[in-house]
């Protein structure tokens, strides 16, 4: 159809077409240009928010915009000046690899901690959350997890609420059973996840990757509001981390890409995980890289091919995934 159209169409009409084009696709490169370079002047005239904000476009953003390193830096400069999120996101950096910081628990620690202090609801939850799963054996730490949580739900944080619902539903060694604690954290949780789960959804259609990717993994875990109680769960989870995806947030890649490849949501497919891994990979992300070590290296949905394995490999470690083996790279 569309080859037929093209072809009755004189060559003035499309030349015109091809012009129009290419005019809409520089129009949107200044666009997105344009948005950067406000962000950044916010950001020089102290409005730490906008630092924060410009930081996440650099931190997932795809091609030339991909640029953690400098992400870091808006982060450093955000926290630095006691704007609390900007701790947050440089905590993230710290606690997972991101091709820019080592692996640092205790940094991270170190800049949750502030920014709980600074009110970051979030600051509290990923500080308690790492004790949790980092602090097993200390007891002085372990004991200030119950405190975290209350901290972070009085926030606003649904999690810290959910959690102390949990703890208090049945006692876990820290924390007394109380029924009716349990019962008044569970309703906190409801109203603030209801109150998330339609930001997230709106900024999800605007093409926001990370909001789309977080509500993807709401529903993995059933913490999502849900208007229809019909909704297929599993079948909510593919769809948007495929818009994660497609609005190159590299983790949403990679999960998709998990999703192809263990099969239990959608048929499996181990050519199309490598698609998807490639994208997560070139999208800056190490477990991205590292899943293509082990197919190229297994012959996985593809052609067994050692080289291949050893190129995933060094990139992997250049973007300092932990999990790289420095030994395969020859240096």
């Amino acid at each position: 159809m569309y080859t037929i159209f093209w072809m009755d169409i004189g060559d003035t009409m499309k030349k015109l077409f091809i012009f129009i084009l290419l005019l809409s696709n520089v129009s949107l490169a200044f666009a997105a240009q344009d948005k950067y370079g406000k962000l950044q002047k916010a950001c020089d005239n102290n409005k730490f928010d906008k630092c924060v904000e410009l930081g996440l476009l650099y931190e997932n953003g795809h091609g030339e915009n991909l640029d953690r390193e400098r992400a870091f830096n808006l982060y450093k400069k955000a926290c630095s000046s006691g704007y609390s999120e900007g701790c947050v996101h440089l905590g993230v950096m710290y606690t997972y690899s991101t091709g820019v910081t080592e692996l640092d628990y205790a940094k991270a620690a170190e800049l949750y901690e502030k920014a709980c202090g600074g009110g970051s609801a979030r600051g509290c939850m990923y500080l308690a959350d790492l004790f949790e799963e980092h602090a097993q054996g200390v007891d002085k730490l372990l004991s200030r997890i119950e405190g975290l949580r209350q901290k972070a739900c009085e926030l606003g944080e649904w999690s810290g609420c959910f959690s102390l619902g949990m703890s208090y539903a049945g006692g876990d060694g820290l924390i007394k059973k109380d029924d009716a604690k349990s019962k008044k954290y569970f309703e906190k949780y409801e109203l603030l996840l209801k109150k998330e789960t339609l930001q997230l959804r709106e900024s999800c259609k605007t093409g926001n990757g990370s909001d789309c990717y977080t509500l993807a993994h709401n529903y993995q875990y059933s913490h999502v509001y849900k208007e229809n109680e019909e909704e297929n769960e599993d079948e909510q989870v593919i769809s948007l981390l495929k818009m994660s995806c497609a609005a190159s947030y590299a983790q949403g890649c990679h999960d998709l890409g998990q999703e192809y490849y263990k099969g239990y949501k959608v048929e499996q497919d181990y050519k199309k995980a490598i698609e998807l891994y490639i994208k997560a990979c070139d999208g800056g992300l190490g477990d991205g890289c590292h899943k293509l070590v082990l197919m190229y290296e297994q012959g996985i949905g593809v052609k067994a091919d050692s080289k291949k394995s050893s190129e995933y490999n060094k990139k992997a470690c250049d973007l300092k995934y932990f999990g790289c083996n420095p030994y395969l790279n020859g240096d």
